[in-house]
């Protein structure tokens, strides 16, 4: 079977803005970016942002996170496997930062929404040789 190694992952960056004075309704809008780059040695690394704003004022409430993972990869598995499965990965390490910075940030914490990528299309980069 297949196997996709998660070996080690990184908060890139982390903004937050929480300007929400009381009896405020927001109206969450959740964007999602993912993206991986592939070396020719058996690692890649998956690159997830998340941006979490009020949808009408965003300067009122916005997170934005950037999050990576590295991977391993056997050579005879497709990319197109290891691309959502490495989504699947690190998406629940996403959620749960959200969760504790507006927790922390004196809010309830947020809970932003799995979203399947399986039917969507899917664009590699090559790194070439890392040293």
């Amino acid at each position: 079977m297949q196997k996709l190694d998660l070996k080690v992952t990184q908060v890139k960056s982390i903004e937050f803005h929480n300007n929400i004075t009381s009896n405020t309704q927001i109206k969450l809008e959740h964007k999602y970016s993912f993206g991986m780059k592939y070396a020719p040695n058996g690692i890649c690394v998956g690159e997830f942002s998340a941006t979490i704003s009020d949808k009408n004022n965003p300067d009122m409430l916005n997170l934005e996170i950037k999050y990576n993972g590295q991977f391993t990869y056997p050579p005879e598995m497709q990319k197109k496997d290891i691309h959502m499965t490495a989504y699947d990965m690190l998406f629940p390490y996403v959620r749960a930062y959200v969760a504790t910075i507006t927790a922390a940030g004196g809010m309830p914490p947020m809970t932003i929404p799995y979203i399947d990528i399986s039917d969507q299309p899917l664009y590699h980069m090559d790194l070439g040789d890392r040293e």
